[in-house]
């Protein structure tokens, strides 16, 4: 709906957002147009200012729509066009007064203000009822002091005058005397042509204000004269002018034509004027965003050139004020729910609130009607006065008994049940509620939570006796049944219990639950993260299912196996039955608990027995296996004694010499190589090997034989690298004799141990000595390795 009342409703401000949304490809439609218009002004000289503003904005199509007059709506007789040339005659008796030099309605009378607010008439060609109505509502301030806003929609939709695409002022004027304006509420203005059945009044003409008659004032040929002494005599005057474009723009001053189109004709309301500056004062209805806050003023020239202003121009006569109005309120609420009514005089029954408008000023009788149950009040007396709303009240007294509602059982009203009758307000159990009417009355009982609740109930109320009546809730309950998983965790004893209840087993049902939210929990078992525990809700003759799942807890496991011996020789171990594993390896994904661990079988080792570890959650365990290394001795006979005499000894493995008859113990179990020392005179027997048995003696013998013929001689042959250092000069000597080349042979010495050694050489380190063994009738080698020092 369109709001006119620019000054009265926020609407306005709507409209004007909607319109530069609507037309915000138009904003300033024409700044050449504009551009022009000051121009114009400049080179005319004239006193008033152009900028752009709300309706120049528009799109030059639409601009026009916010005119609307057609002139002439009356065919005049000669007599009527000839009464026009006498502007201070009128119907009636009207004092003539001598214009002042400048008068405003806005500030008349001590200060008055007989202008309603600036109005809008929108995209509507509406102006003639603008302007119309703005005089009405003038001549009932002037007359009453009464500020009205009446409903210029009633002229545009039901008043035969025009519509949207222009009216007649003076068939306008004639619908306003014998019809009248209602209140805006009556019928909102809406910018369109709106049919007369939609306003809000159905009997709108009752309450109207109408205006005691109208004249013309000027036709064709205005004076300014004429125009200040109607002014001056009947108020503010409705009027025409001629509109051009460069009228859109204005925003201030003395508004004097100087350029543009014509655009239509258009009616609007002279509210003052000013000699001393020679314009006329004017009420626009474009909205305040337009001119000075919606008014504008014109230069008395505007009279007698294209602009024609003042050319149509209409006088009104007194305004009739509408009779008074009555609303009544009933109380207590249950007798206006019961029926009753009130009636002023003899008119029809009203309810409570109702307002009785049309009625005239004076006394007036209020009745009200008789209903069951209630005492009647009095008839009361009203005084009615014009343009006023007189209210009254009237109280019924209810007659009845009480009534009181048990509520069982006792868990419903812990649970918060409570009862009301008729809609009431809601009453514990066992309270009493009395006054109640005599008659048939509905008990309703609230709904709480897990309760279903009763019936409503029909009681009957006895006059002073108090009824009795019981509700009875009954408790809703529902299962749950809750599974577990995995299977695992059902076998290692895994339950839940709801409320604290129980140990139920996974699948299990529980019934019989209160509906509501219920706390779900699960047991604790070794080796398993419980679930987190489970608020459910458990709803009325159903079963809720829910589901809890445990995770297996593991750790790891990592094993070290000792001596490192064992470990060169093979050791490992496995954790129950699984894979063999290296030592230091770790196991993960161990169940939490107890685990066997056991370690592989080593020739030659005793293995470590097996054990039983703890794994823990999230944590490695750790274990050692030491293995022990099985051994034996070993005995070594010499013979014959000559030899023994001779210095004859053994040895195992490259170890110390030995005695004959001498025991080796510790030695690993296995396969063992026993040599002999060589003696002069004597063959040396062979290498042997021997197996050794954990935990026994194995015992061996060695022969020598002696040589004929004296003491039995072998060869030595060294040689040196590297080459670079045989040529340094490296050389090397056999028991402190002479020094020899690197490949040089002696010969001719004794069979048995000698001493070699190596000569020093400037930046080489020289080989360590070396202890060699000559054979009979052998040559043995030897090799000594220099290193050269890099400085």
């Amino acid at each position: 709906m369109f709001t006119k009342r620019t000054k009265q409703s926020p609407k306005t401000l709507f409209l004007a957002i909607a319109l530069t949304l609507l037309f915000s490809s138009f904003a300033a439609a024409s700044p050449e147009e504009l551009g022009t218009v000051q121009t114009g002004i400049w080179n005319s000289h004239a006193p008033w200012v152009a900028d752009e503003t709300p309706v120049s904005r528009l799109p030059r199509e639409l601009r026009p729509h916010h005119l609307g007059l057609i002139k002439h709506g009356h065919k005049l007789s000669q007599n009527q066009l000839q009464s026009v040339s006498s502007p201070a005659k009128v119907a009636g008796t009207v004092t003539t007064v001598t214009p002042p030099a400048t008068l405003d309605y806005r500030n008349y009378n001590n200060g008055l203000d007989c202008v309603t607010p600036i109005t809008d008439q929108g995209n509507c060609g509406s102006c003639w009822a603008f302007a119309t109505t703005a005089a009405l509502e003038s001549q009932v301030l002037m007359k009453s002091s009464i500020s009205t806003d009446e409903s210029e929609q009633i002229l545009v939709s039901c008043g035969g005058a025009g519509d949207c695409n222009g009216g007649y002022i003076d068939l306008a004027s004639d619908f306003i005397q014998t019809t009248g304006l209602p209140p805006e509420s009556c019928f909102p203005y809406t910018g369109t042509n709106n049919s007369c059945s939609n306003a809000v009044c159905p009997s709108w003409q009752s309450d109207t204000y109408n205006i005691t008659a109208w004249q013309w004032v000027t036709m064709e040929s205005p004076t300014v004269d004429a125009i200040k002494s109607a002014l001056t005599t009947y108020g503010p005057l409705v009027t025409t002018m001629n509109v051009y474009a460069d009228f859109y723009y204005y925003t201030g001053g003395v508004y004097s034509y100087t350029s543009g189109t014509l655009e239509g004709g258009h009616a609007i309301l002279i509210i003052g004027y000013d000699d001393n500056n020679q314009y006329f004062i004017v009420k626009n209805s474009w909205g305040t965003g337009w001119g000075e806050a919606g008014f504008f003023r014109i230069a008395y020239s505007q009279l007698t050139n294209a602009v024609q202003f003042g050319a149509d121009t209409i006088a009104y006569t007194g305004a009739s004020q509408p009779g008074g109005a009555l609303s009544v309120t009933i109380g207590p609420a249950g007798a206006a729910t019961a029926g009753a009514e009130w009636k002023v005089d003899n008119g029809g029954w009203q309810v409570s609130g109702a307002t009785v408008s049309g009625l005239i000023a004076g006394s007036h009788t209020v009745s009200f009607n008789t209903i069951s149950g209630w005492t009647t009040p009095s008839s009361q007396t009203v005084t009615i006065s014009n343009g006023q709303t007189a209210s009254a009240s009237g109280t019924y007294v209810q007659q009845g008994g009480s009534l009181t509602v048990s509520i069982l059982p006792q868990g419903a009203i812990t649970a918060g049940a409570k009862w009301q009758v008729d809609g009431g307000a809601w009453q514990n159990s066992g309270a009493t509620v009395s006054a109640l009417a005599a008659g048939q009355l509905v008990v309703n009982f609230g709904t709480i939570p897990s309760w279903t609740t009763p019936a409503s109930q029909t009681v009957s109320i006895s006059n002073g006796l108090t009824t009795t009546a019981t509700g009875t809730y009954v408790q809703q309950t529902g299962s749950l049944a809750v599974s577990i998983a995995p299977a695992g965790a059902i076998t290692a004893g895994a339950k839940w219990q709801v409320d604290g209840g129980a140990w139920q087993n996974s699948g299990a049902t529980v019934s019989g639950l209160v509906v509501g939210q219920h706390a779900v929990n699960f047991g604790t078992i070794s080796g398993w993260t419980t679930p987190a525990g489970q608020t459910v809700s458990v709803s009325n003759g159903l079963t809720t299912t829910a589901t809890g799942t445990y995770v297996q807890q593991t750790g790891s496991l990592a094993v070290n196996i000792a001596p490192s011996g064992a470990i060169t020789a093979g050791a490992k171990w496995q954790v129950d039955g699984g894979a063999w594993q290296n030592s230091g390896a770790t196991v993960s994904g161990l169940v939490v608990g107890q685990h066997a661990v056991i370690f592989s079988t080593v020739p030659g080792w005793n293995t470590p027995s097996g054990q039983t570890v703890s794994v823990s959650n999230g944590l490695t365990t750790t274990a050692t296996g030491t293995y022990v290394l099985q051994t034996g001795s070993m005995s070594v006979s010499i013979a014959p004694a000559g030899a023994i005499t001779a210095g004859a000894k053994w040895q195992v493995d490259g170890g110390a010499w030995q005695n004959s008859g001498a025991t080796v113990s510790g030695l690993a179990v296995g396969q063992h190589a026993v040599n002999f020392s060589a003696i002069s005179g004597w063959n040396t027997p062979s290498g042997q090997t021997a197996g050794i048995s954990n935990g026994l003696t194995t015992t061996a013998s060695g022969t020598y034989v002696q040589q004929p013929g004296g003491q039995q001689t072998g060869s030595l042959s060294v040689s040196i690298s590297p080459p670079a250092a045989v040529s340094a000069g490296a050389k090397w000597r056999v028991d402190g004799g002479a020094w020899q080349n690197s490949g040089a042979t002696v010969s001719g010495l004794a069979v048995g141990q000698h001493a070699v050694n190596f000569s020093t050489v400037t930046n080489w380190t020289a080989p360590a000595g070396q202890t060699v063994t000559i054979d009979n009738g052998l040559t043995t080698t030897a090799t000594g390795t220099y290193w050269f020092n890099i400085i």
